[in-house]
């Protein structure tokens, strides 16, 4: 879950489904401010838990990831990442570089897993953005986006 602030983070763990999940670790610096967060809930416990803040984000926007894995034996464990790419300030600078080599990141952070699940905040606009990296971009299976790839 991207954009959780500490106040959101309180409400959650009041209600009654809270203590049946498990949560990735808030940091005391991201409880002790009023600025927003990215969080993973799982109700399998989580893994290899990872956090990466964006070494180019001006707000502190980051990406973190763990494994999950299912009860059943002989199932591939599940990487779970959510991360929360910098956001256009218009008139302000749009933060389109910024952006894209976030997600460039989570991109290639991913591609070591074979089961993913991914959400977050991309802010993405892809009529002013670049092209989302796709893993053939760093390498992987996909190919170049192209005109029919728009579903817009």
């Amino acid at each position: 879950m991207p954009e959780v602030t500490p106040y959101i983070h309180k409400i959650f763990q009041n209600f009654s489904w809270w203590k049946d999940y498990h949560c990735s670790p808030v940091t005391p610096e991201e409880l002790a401010t009023k600025q927003n967060f990215c969080l993973l809930v799982s109700k399998l416990p989580l893994e290899n838990f990872a956090r990466w803040k964006f070494s180019n984000s001006p707000t502190g926007r980051g990406y973190l990831e763990a494994d999950v894995y299912p009860e059943q034996s002989g199932t591939k464990p599940i990487r779970i990442a959510t991360a929360q790419l910098e956001r256009p300030s218009p008139p302000a600078p749009m933060h389109c570089m910024e952006r894209y080599v976030q997600a460039e990141h989570a991109v290639a952070a991913l591609g070591s897993a074979e089961n993913v699940v991914f959400g977050g905040d991309m802010s993405w606009d892809d009529h002013t953005d670049l092209p989302f990296p796709s893993p053939a971009r760093l390498g992987g299976r996909l190919g170049p986006r192209t005109a029919t790839d728009d579903l817009a």
